[in-house]
């Protein structure tokens, strides 16, 4: 909402000074530029063993493409929207599912806990873990692990 309103002055500004003919065009300095590469569906892989911040922040990244993801069973399951979880992690491995409170799925990580809130089951459309777990409670058991 910040950049909204700085932006429309900014464009403001920009668009009277090109009628006014005062602009003075700054060409980039490649010696500061940096290339981004494209985003592979790599770099998406969770990590678990990673602080439950950067993997909140990771997840929120990488939604829409490429989405993070991580291994069930030797299948991908994808991780659309994580929040901190208020279960504590005790002695949990990282990736192991610690809780199924709250009609999310709590998993350890490296430090703390996410909660996850929408996932992806292999071969199945994307939906709230609540409903998932209603119907595929089983596949995501207390003390499975994940990333395996």
């Amino acid at each position: 909402d910040k950049l909204a309103v700085l932006g429309q002055e900014a464009l403001l500004k920009t668009l009277e000074q090109l009628c006014a003919g005062v602009l003075n065009p700054e060409g980039q300095n490649d010696a500061l530029a940096t290339y981004a590469h494209k985003l592979s569906k790599q770099e998406g892989l969770i990590d678990w063993q990673s602080d439950s911040q950067t993997l909140l922040r990771k997840i929120r990244a990488f939604n829409p493409f490429p989405v993070c993801h991580t291994l069930l069973d030797g299948e991908r399951l994808r991780i659309f929207d994580a929040v901190p979880s208020t279960c504590s992690t005790s002695s949990q491995a990282p990736g192991s599912i610690i809780s199924h409170e709250g009609d999310q799925l709590h998993i350890a990580t490296g430090d703390q806990a996410i909660a996850l809130k929408q996932i992806q089951m292999p071969g199945k459309k994307a939906l709230p873990c609540r409903d998932i777990l209603n119907g595929m409670s089983d596949r995501l058991a207390v003390g499975k692990v994940l990333g395996c």
